[in-house]
């Protein structure tokens, strides 16, 4: 991923469902607001405050540990950044960083996580190990920076610098995958395995690897995002580039064309297209059965969601995009679906930033119901995954 300094100065807010042993909270949610962290019941109710931050200062992007225990984010203050790792009671250990860490992902086995940060103040990306108690090892680097864990956790699937692909395990020496990477930001690695684009002679094309080594599912014209869930591929191109043409010819597999948003079937190869025109982003449901997107309606800095069941498409209410959103999330949404989610963990409601006739927050749309409910003030949201 890439980042920018501007960042530092968004105002965040994160939200996630909290799994309890107690039914006060059992829908708790994770927010980043003026005062710092605190956990609020889907009601808006104050659960408990994990961390405060001074008049000055912010914090960003707080991310859940996939057990619900722990939550890291970053504190800024001017041009001061502070990784902090919080226990759900509030209890941190806080690191000094040099420049700004703008991306946190949590291995599955929830004892460290990876993130991003500046190498220097002039660019390049830092990629760290940090463990529960800050300790912290350098483990790769380069620009940009894509990856997503092995669900069994350990080690990550990374597309970096363009045409590299490995599979790294902090603290051992990255393995590198035998072909050269398509033209694609973020790849995939679910219960069914590795998924990516590669570069091979026969051109480009969607691969899996569920264990017994890669295999091609389909042909990818131009340039993509992805996202993958229970055997299934989300995905959208854009421009066709020089070497596209050769792809065209080879016919044994089907292809994804640029200028719609498409779904692949892992298994069978069955391609769906959805709709007609690429979207601002996209995240399957936790259960891989409904896919959510984000469509534009015609009018500048406006949009409206959408839900694909397998069958129709169910359209909600249009809103004004969240300013932050436009610049640090949506560019990036294909990496951070790996790390975080619109959905809550039984997948009857969405959450997101944006704007209804003015009134700007984070909103809560059950899929079920027409319109959405405002939770709070803020412009970032995710809820926590079922642990």
């Amino acid at each position: 991923m890439r980042r920018f300094p501007a960042l530092a100065m968004a105002v965040v807010l994160l939200i996630a469902a909290c799994s309890g042993g107690d039914e006060a909270t059992d829908s708790a949610l994770v927010v980043s607001d003026q005062e710092g962290v605190v956990i609020l019941a889907e009601t808006g109710e104050v659960v408990r405050r994990v961390g405060d931050v001074g008049d000055d200062s912010l914090a960003f992007q707080p991310t859940w540990s996939p057990d619900g225990t722990a939550i890291v984010y970053t504190e800024l203050a001017g041009n001061s950044a502070t990784l902090v790792i919080s226990d759900a009671d509030g209890e941190a250990v806080r690191l000094p960083r040099t420049t700004f860490p703008y991306y946190f992902s949590w291995d599955p086995d929830g004892s460290r996580f990876v993130t991003l940060r500046n190498a220097t103040a002039a660019g390049g990306i830092l990629v760290e190990s940090v463990t529960r108690d800050g300790t912290t090892e350098e483990i790769d680097s380069g620009a940009p920076y894509y990856f997503d864990w092995d669900p069994e956790g350990g080690r990550y699937l990374v597309h970096v610098g363009g045409d590299r692909m490995a599979v790294v395990e902090p603290g051992s020496q990255p393995q590198d995958l035998a072909d050269p990477a398509g033209s694609f930001q973020a790849p995939s690695w679910d219960g069914d395995g590795q998924v990516w684009l590669r570069q091979t002679a026969s051109g480009q094309s969607l691969t899996a690897d569920s264990g017994d080594g890669p295999r091609d599912v389909a042909r990818v014209i131009g340039s993509a995002q992805l996202v993958a869930a229970g055997g299934r591929v989300a995905m959208q191109t854009f421009a066709v580039t020089d070497g596209n043409g050769q792809q065209a010819r080879y016919q044994e597999l089907p292809q994804v064309t640029p200028g719609a948003l498409w779904v692949i079937g892992l298994g069978d190869g069955s391609t769906t297209e959805l709709i007609d025109h690429s979207v601002a982003a996209f995240f399957w449901s936790p259960d891989g059965q409904r896919l959510l997107f984000m469509d534009s309606v015609g009018v500048a800095g406006s949009a409206r969601w959408r839900i694909w069941d397998g069958e129709s498409i169910t359209d909600y209410p249009q809103f004004e995009l969240e300013p932050e959103w436009v610049t640090s999330f949506l560019p990036f949404f294909d990496q951070y679906t790996t790390s975080m989610s619109l959905w809550s963990p039984d997948g009857s409601t969405f959450a997101y930033a944006g704007s209804h006739e003015g009134d700007r927050g984070i909103w809560l749309q059950r899929i079920d119901e027409t319109e959405p409910t405002k939770l709070a003030d803020g412009t970032w949201v995710a809820w926590r995954p079922a642990p």
